[in-house]
């Protein structure tokens, strides 16, 4: 006998003659695999790539929020289809004839009436397929979103891309840029306004205005106008800190001089004079550093901020060659000056420094004096010795000054770029936020 409601012939009651064709149904059916595609689409393209880059700047939407969308369009598209499929099984399985069980089973809808009908569906054929793919689509609702978040995720990181450009840098100061010969004044020159500008905003950390197509951060190489340095170190010695006939010798300088070498080419001849190694009996080590400056077409390593450009601050020019200027041999006054000229006006102006040893308020206690310039207030440290009538000593400020005058060389060839020398940079990085798909 059958348990549940009596069957009624409306329940049965066959269509007109002709198929019926589940359009809805094929219509969840596409979108449930077009959801598939997309998923697996933005998981390839969005892999290692910046959230505004792998997708249109106007949408810059996250990965994980397209997903997201997409896996909700896919469980709302796999239940419809299941919905339908349930309808044609059961159809089909009326219209091509059947036995008493899934009649019953159909008629029933599926409910079970007691603890003895819980089995019911695993005597249907037809019921096992549908519980089947039931089963199936409940464990990938399940288990697609788990799987999908773990097969996407966004970092925040750098990441450095190749861009490149043509940027304008003049190879050359040209003579008179930086001002005239003036022999009467105690750098020997009469400045300009631009280079008494240059030199302002170097000593207020000023960075220079330039305009570039560069969207971030880049950095890269520009070759412009420059010196190129040739240093070498004289032989160490000793001064006794506390003998009184060392007072008022010289414990820390900084000096620049004008002068023409051997080929008959400007230099300028940078001595940098520094004490160390105090011991505990007030003995000190001097040492003595020397460069010869010539001016030179250098590469320098470069960092562009929207509009702003600056020089490197751990990477020295390299020098690719050296040029002579005529306006840095010796001259009569209102001669127009060269680079290496401008150079010794900023180094007698703002580098210029010299620090002595000065008799202690007692017999057995040495102190030190700033003469003129900062920088030997700058460099100068607590020595290790242990001793309090000679606690003080200086450090190497050669590399220190190097960068500076580096630096200095790097504005004057920005701010007196005519834009007229198009110069190809070989290589320039932009730096950006990116989200990595993995």
């Amino acid at each position: 006998m059958l348990r549940g409601k009596s069957l009624q012939l409306s329940d049965f009651q066959v269509p007109k003659e002709g198929k019926i064709t589940p359009v809805l149904a094929i219509i969840f059916l596409v979108v449930s695999f077009l959801c598939i595609a997309s998923s697996i689409a933005i998981v390839y393209f969005s892999n290692d790539r910046a959230v505004n880059d792998w997708i249109s700047r106007g949408l810059a939407v996250n990965p994980s929020v397209l997903l997201a969308v997409t896996n909700s369009v896919l469980a709302f598209s796999t239940k419809q289809v299941f919905i339908a499929g349930v309808a044609i099984k059961w159809w089909r399985t009326y219209y091509s004839g059947t036995d008493l069980t899934n009649l019953h089973y159909i008629a029933n809808q599926g409910k079970a009436n007691g603890w003895h009908d819980m089995f019911q569906p695993f005597k249907s054929s037809q019921a096992r397929h549908v519980m089947t793919v039931f089963v199936a689509i409940t464990l990938m609702d399940l288990s697609d979103g788990p799987l999908l978040q773990r097969s996407l995720k966004s970092v925040i990181t750098r990441r450095v891309r190749p861009y490149e450009s043509d940027m304008a840098l003049v190879q050359n100061i040209t003579d008179g840029w930086a001002g005239t010969v003036d022999n009467a004044s105690p750098a020997r020159i009469f400045a300009s306004g631009d280079l008494a500008g240059v030199v302002d905003n170097w000593y207020n950390n000023v960075t220079e205005s330039w305009s570039s197509e560069c969207v971030g951060s880049c950095e890269g190489v520009l070759v412009g106008a420059g010196v190129a340095f040739n240093c070498s170190a004289g032989a160490p010695t000793k001064i006794e800190l506390l003998s009184p006939q060392n007072f008022n010798a010289t414990l820390f300088s900084i000096s620049f001089s004008r002068a023409v070498d051997g080929m008959g080419a400007p230099v300028v001849e940078m001595t940098h004079e520094f004490t160390h190694n105090v011991t505990a009996s007030c003995e000190a080590t001097v040492e003595r550093h020397y460069c010869s400056i010539r001016a030179a077409t250098v590469d320098y390593d470069a960092i562009i901020l929207s509009d702003s450009i600056r020089l490197h601050p751990n990477r020295e020019p390299s020098p690719s060659s050296v040029y002579k200027s005529a306006g840095d041999l010796p001259a009569s006054d209102d001669t127009p000056i060269g680079p290496l000229s401008a150079l010794d006006y900023f180094g007698y102006y703002y580098l210029r420094s010299v620090s002595t040893l000065s008799s202690g308020t007692g017999d057995e206690e040495v102190g030190m004096e700033t003469v003129t310039g900062m920088l030997g207030a700058v460099f100068s440290e607590a020595s290790e010795s242990g001793n309090s009538s000679c606690s003080f000593q200086w450090l190497n400020a050669t590399d220190s000054i190097i960068h500076d005058i580096h630096d200095v060389m790097f504005r004057i060839a920005v701010y007196s770029s005519t834009g007229m020398q198009m110069l190809a940079v070989p290589r320039v990085f932009r730096h950006e936020l990116f989200a990595d798909a993995r």
